[in-house]
């Protein structure tokens, strides 16, 4: 694929995304999705054009900071979130559902929670019931590709250093990535001519991630890393709002 031949709006939206998840963990999936939905691509379009860039980010994240993996919680995420994801994926590609006002509530909840006491006690209590939070995080990422906002809640909720979120971020991403890839090459052949086509944007996240690392996340202290991070869910809800309308 030459340059000539990128397609503009997947290459903005690709690398805002992997700016964004360069930083949080999560971006490509969670804003590329919105605003590939936006420019008029199709569910299954926009899944094989992001998962290959998500898994190629993600493995970037993990290969230096892969010992600070949070195996205990993967474990979770392999039992109780990706067999719903494979399943509602399904049903997704079927009929079509749509949670983004769900999700967008979630989100601005979230975002708002370091800046109110008690919307922060109600949050923590229900975080406390992990399988079912995996549980309805499989359910939502494999009908909206939007799962990672309650991904991201999760990890966070646990107060681990930021470097220990990311790269936990990162290795759960990297299987709900997986195995969408796998179902979505299994159910539309239009997929696999997608997948194969857009192949090239891969390398263009991966270094717009790595430039992004060095530039902005290694510059960002755990105070202020909080604070990025509630602005950024923010600004997520505001624009899966945009896009359900």
């Amino acid at each position: 694929m030459n340059l000539l031949s990128l397609d503009i709006n997947i290459l903005l939206g690709v690398i805002l995304a992997s700016i964004l998840q360069s930083i949080f963990g999560v971006g490509v999936l969670l804003f590329g999705t919105p605003i590939l939905l936006i420019c008029g691509y199709s569910f299954p379009d926009i899944l094989s054009i992001l998962l290959p860039i998500s898994m190629g980010i993600s493995l970037s994240q993990i290969i230096k900071d892969h010992r600070l993996i949070d195996m205990s919680f993967i474990r979770g995420i392999c039992i109780y979130t990706l067999p719903f994801i494979i399943l509602f994926l399904f049903i997704a590609l079927n009929s079509g559902k749509n949670l983004s006002p769900f999700i967008a509530l979630l989100l601005f909840l979230f975002a708002v929670k370091n800046f109110y006491a008690p919307l922060n006690k109600v949050i923590n209590t229900i975080t406390r019931f992990e399988k079912t939070w995996l549980i309805v995080t499989g359910i939502i990422h494999g009908l909206t590709n939007l799962g990672g906002s309650l991904l991201s809640i999760i990890v966070q909720q646990k107060n681990y250093p930021k470097d220990t979120a990311r790269v936990t971020i990162a290795a759960a991403y990297i299987l709900f990535a997986l195995f969408q890839l796998m179902t979505l090459i299994s159910s539309s052949e239009q997929a696999r001519i997608t997948l194969v086509h857009n192949l090239g944007y891969v390398g263009i996240g991966v270094l717009v991630y790595l430039l992004a690392n060095e530039l902005l996340y290694k510059r960002i202290s755990h105070q202020n890393y909080a604070k990025a991070f509630s602005a950024f869910l923010f600004f997520s809800g505001l624009l899966v709002v945009y896009k359900s309308l």
